[in-house]
């Protein structure tokens, strides 16, 4: 049971360590132009995306 407590210590110091170098999920706004060739007017949306390390769901 012990170097299953050392390995799970282990992993959990690694995932650690590769998250911290990493920046946080944020929302950032974002300006996204929509055009169209046969339309002489571009449109453009405002909108918030995420920016940084983000976890999805599976």
């Amino acid at each position: 049971w012990l170097q299953a407590l050392a390995l799970a210590l282990l992993l959990a110091g690694g995932a650690l360590g590769a998250a911290r170098g990493r920046r946080f999920c944020r929302p950032v706004n974002a300006t996204i132009a929509a055009e169209k060739d046969d339309c002489p007017v571009c449109v453009t949306v405002a909108t918030a995306i995420c920016s940084g390390y983000c976890q999805t769901k599976v």
